[in-house]
């Protein structure tokens, strides 16, 4: 960058002098060069460079057509700086040719170049006098500014499309001394500064050119097509910053054909804010074409060509019509044996006739078409599946379940273009009744508000009747009056009822007033905004095996289920411990009976209640609690094995036992061992001592030599609860040390 001030430098230091040299007048200040002069117009020339590796092309153009017209006058310089620093004058003074050399050294012919001599020199342009508003006029400003405008496009599409003209304009310059891989700047500049300084050019500067070799742009946009008549079509793309294209197009035989003579320029509606191209285009035939668009860039070069673009051209010419001749209704009965009576009893048949003079060749066949608002809505419906022959004047069509309605023959040919005859009145008297409707369905909110949905049976319905009942056996009272059109109706129930339940059943009536039959009764579940009664306890007793409760619930038909709970006075939540569906309930009497045998606990009481809900989950919150001290049986549920013998080393009797637990899930944690004894004399068993909990061994010093002893052992928990005695053992004490006690175990029954 500093390289590119200091050459401005210079070139202003030598500003002077060269105007001096070209218009013999004082030099220009150099602060024409900036900003700071008010009322000034900066006009910029832009400096454009592609690089070939043994040459670098300039391409250049001003601002506007003022600051061409006066470029064109004086000139341009330009300057060029190599790797080492040192700056080239590359040409000074360089003004488009003059309009006579220029005539002479392009033949007659040649429009593009007379074109450009004439935009260049020529003297047809407006004058202020001869525009169509007022002269002086802001009307007449401005079309004088168009046309200068336009003019000055005109040589800048020129110089793109030619670069013979480029360079004969004024617009071109080819660099051929340089070297492959150096980098270069280039300076731009006017040969004369404008010295009444209504103008300021900004000089074009480009910097880092390294001169490698150029590869052509992509012409990477996308092409659109409308097609406009039967062989004419349009093309539409991106303009993408260009001006001018190529256009081609091949086919499956033909290779690939330049479209427009010279390059194509879209014409611009509303001036430079167009983003799109328009192409129009005419084929010789039907078939499958390929387009492609090459833009013209400002080096005179064609970018690469767009990706290709297919359009289908087929036939859009239908056939001549047919000429519906007349159609004859006829009834029979169904022979098909795979379909019941009851469900098609009867066929209607149109036997249809019509005649065409001409066929074409691609012609392919007739198909009937049917036409009734109120079944096919907007459109017209095929009655066959398959079309008839081009050789066939007559065919049969199943009208079953249609109705009076109009009726035409189209002609397709291969391409799918129709024709068709004039419509003709099909009568049909139908006997049949609708089908019921399907898919009955009821959505009811809390409000009591039911939404009823159905779908139509057959197209044939002219309106549906809806009926309800508060019970099956109740009779059911028409709904609506006048009938429903649609598949729907909403309808407000009462909640002040004690009804569980309300039926409804629908059918459907076509428009030949043929009733159909009901639907089986959709039942719907009334909502209730009242919540139920509270159950209250009736009976209760209560024993060693459990608690037995009777609860009488409401008797609302609303009522859905009841939930039994149980705590343990102290704890803070409820347990369910049953689930009663109301209406086994009301088969019970309304009695909810309940057994519970919770776990044993002498100490803390036991407290139940009963909540009851209806449909629509409101709960009737809970009863009063009743509340009962469960105790159980004291008996625990263990089997002691007891084992023993005499120890005469010790002189002690050895009692050792195991616990085989049968008790329930809420097996004792606190409890000790009871030892109980009876000795010769003795007509009860009497408690020795504990053991505690863990400890399943005992000695007992008690037996004298020769005396003899009866044993069993209880479990005891601190709560009361003991379990049975085990067996009975008997052990026997020696008379001497040379005799071992014995034991013999007694087990109880």
């Amino acid at each position: 960058m500093n390289k590119v001030i200091l050459i401005l430098l210079i070139l202003l230091m030598q500003a002077g002098n060269m105007v001096a040299q070209d218009v013999d007048e004082e030099p220009m200040d150099s602060t024409l060069m900036t900003d700071e002069s008010v009322g000034l117009v900066r006009s910029p020339i832009h400096l454009l460079a592609r690089t070939y590796g043994d040459s670098i092309v300039l391409r250049w153009a001003p601002e506007d057509y003022v600051s061409w017209k006066y470029l064109n006058r004086y000139g341009y310089d330009l300057y060029r700086v190599g790797e080492e620093g040192m700056i080239d004058t590359l040409f000074r003074g360089l003004k488009p040719l003059a309009k006579d050399d220029m005539l002479r050294k392009y033949v007659q012919e040649d429009s593009l170049a007379a074109m450009a001599a004439e935009l260049t020199w020529g003297n047809g342009r407006m004058k202020y006098d001869q525009t169509r508003n007022y002269p002086g006029s802001m009307g007449a400003l401005l079309e004088m500014s168009e046309e200068q405008n336009m003019m000055f496009g005109l040589a800048v599409l020129l110089s793109e499309w030619r670069t013979d003209l480029a360079n004969d304009l004024a617009m071109r310059w080819v660099d051929r001394d340089v070297r492959k891989g150096e980098h270069y700047e280039y300076v731009l500049r006017p040969t004369v500064w404008d010295e009444d300084s209504t103008i300021i050019f900004q000089p074009g500067i480009l910097e880092d050119v390294e001169n490698t070799i150029y590869k052509p742009l992509p012409f990477e946009i996308e092409i659109n097509d409308s097609l406009t008549s039967t062989y004419g079509l349009t093309l539409e793309w991106s303009l993408e910053n260009y001006s001018s294209f190529e256009i081609e197009r091949r086919d499956s035989i033909n290779g690939w054909r330049r479209l427009n003579a010279r390059p194509y320029v879209p014409f611009l509606n509303d001036g430079s804010d167009q983003t799109t191209a328009l192409f129009a285009d005419a084929v010789p035939t039907t078939g499958t074409y390929e387009y492609r668009i090459f833009a013209h860039d400002a080096f005179g070069e064609l970018t690469e060509p767009s990706p290709i673009h297919k359009v289908k051209i087929t036939d859009s010419d239908p056939p001549v019509p047919p000429l519906l001749k007349y159609i004859v209704i006829d009834r029979v009965k169904s022979e098909d044996r795979s379909v019941k009576s009851e469900e098609w009893d009867e066929k209607i048949l149109a036997h249809i006739f019509w005649t065409k003079d001409s066929l074409e060749e691609d012609f392919i066949g007739y198909m009937p078409l049917y036409y009734n608002e109120r079944v096919t809505g907007k459109e017209w419906k095929k009655l066959l599946d398959h079309p008839v022959a081009s050789t066939d004047t007559t065919c049969v069509v199943d009208v079953t379940g249609l109705s009076t309605g109009m009726l035409v023959i189209a002609a397709y040919d291969r391409a799918g273009n129709m024709s068709a005859s004039m419509p003709q009145q099909l009568r049909i008297e139908d006997l049949k009744a609708p089908e019921p409707p399907q898919n009955f369905r009821a959505d009811v909110n809390e409000n009591g508000t039911v939404k009823l949905t159905w779908t139509a049976p057959a197209d044939d319905v002219a309106y549906y009747q809806l009926a309800f009942a508060n019970d099956t056996t109740h009779t059911f009272m028409i709904l609506n009056e006048g009938g429903i059109i649609d598949t729907t109706y909403t309808d407000t129930l009462a909640l002040d009822v004690n009804q569980k339940y309300i039926y409804y059943k629908v059918r459907a009536t076509d428009y030949s007033t043929n009733e159909g039959d009901w639907t089986p009764p959709l039942q719907v579940a009334r909502p209730s905004l009242v919540p139920p009664s509270v159950a209250h306890l009736d009976t209760i007793w209560h024993d060693a095996d459990g608690i037995t409760m009777r609860w009488v619930a409401g008797r609302e038909a609303t009522m859905s289920h009841h939930l039994v709970y149980r705590q343990l006075k102290g704890d803070s939540s409820w347990q369910v411990i049953a689930r009663c569906d109301a209406d086994s309930v009301k088969l019970a009497g309304d009695m909810i009976e309940i057994f519970d045998n919770p776990p044993y606990n002498r100490t803390r009481r036991y407290r139940y209640a009963v909540e009851s809900f209806n449909t629509q989950g409101l709960s009737s919150g809970k009863s009063l609690i009743y509340t009962v001290l469960h105790q159980g049986s004291i008996l625990l549920k263990a089997n002691i094995d007891l084992a023993g013998r005499y120890m005469p080393e010790e002189n002690a009797t050895r009692l050792s036992w195991s616990v085989k637990s049968e008790e329930r899930s809420e097996n004792p944690t606190d409890y000790y061992f009871s030892i109980y004894r009876k000795a010769a004399g003795d007509d009860l068993f009497r408690f020795v001592t504990t053991v505690s909990k863990g400890t399943t061994l005992y000695e007992d010093v008690l037996l004298k030599p020769g005396e003899k002893a009866d044993y069993y052992v209880k479990m005891v928990c601190k709560d009361g609860q003991r379990s049975a005695p085990s067996n009975i053992v008997t052990i026997e004490a020696p008379l001497s040390s040379g005799m071992e006690g014995v034991s013999k175990g007694i087990h109880k029954e």
